[in-house]
């Protein structure tokens, strides 16, 4: 389980994350949904250990970020563009710690279990946006960790590409990963369990879809939910 607790941060006078408490059950495919500049990526970066909250904590498992591993999928390509996707997935099986013939057998494994086994040896940075973030996903699952935390990965990416995307993350969610994943896409935040909707550094809910469209009405859209929930946090 991951926990928020009265989480902060400020970015000098500007106030990025207001007392954020909420948590992540074990197996859930969780949403952080809002717009540009709300929120998400910040509540990430220190989900992951990459930024130290103001006030407030984050724990996984009862243990500080860092202590627990888990696999990260950035919304700007991340890997080695002048390699091949091959050499990538094998790179990163070494600094998992793999020996080099595990390092190519989970490679093999991992490059089909996302479909880009065919272009195992072509170069990353030739790949469209989709394949690229298939080879993110790939290399951040490579170690199976039981966390995946994405932040915005189907941003630019086509709409046939974002739905075999999340298909993806399903099946990593079925092999027991729980997923954390920032997007500004409403239609994506329907495919969680459960989503919190951020607006300006405040968390305006934390609900199943279904059970946010119901709090506005039978024929409600979460567009209708995020609408209603940011005028009532204005008022």
């Amino acid at each position: 389980m991951i926990t928020f607790q009265d989480i902060s941060k400020s970015y000098g006078e500007v106030q990025a994350l207001h007392d954020v408490s909420f948590t992540i059950q074990d197996g859930e495919v969780f949403g952080f949904v809002g717009a540009d500049g709300a929120g998400k990526s910040t509540l990430l970066r220190i989900l992951l250990g990459l930024m130290r909250p103001d006030a407030g904590t984050v724990t996984i498992h009862g243990e500080a970020p860092g202590r627990v591993p888990v696999g990260y999928v950035a919304q700007r390509f991340s890997l080695y563009p002048n390699l091949t996707a091959r050499e990538n997935m094998e790179l990163m099986g070494a600094l998992y710690g793999l020996d080099p013939q595990q390092a190519r057998d989970r490679a093999t494994e991992m490059l089909n279990f996302v479909g880009l086994g065919k272009f195992a040896d072509r170069f990353a940075g030739t790949f469209s946006g989709g394949m690229k973030q298939k080879l993110a996903l790939a290399a951040a699952w490579a170690h199976e960790p039981k966390y995946l935390v994405l932040d915005e990965p189907t941003t630019g990416v086509d709409a046939v590409s974002r739905r075999e995307f999340w298909q993806l993350l399903y099946q990593t969610q079925r092999q027991g990963a729980t997923v954390v994943i920032a997007t500004p896409y409403l239609d994506e935040a329907s495919y969680c369990h459960r989503i919190a909707f951020f607006d300006h550094g405040h968390v305006l809910d934390v609900a199943t879809p279904l059970a946010m469209q119901r709090k506005i009405g039978p024929d409600a859209t979460l567009e209708d939910v995020f609408f209603s929930l940011s005028k009532g946090e204005e008022a």
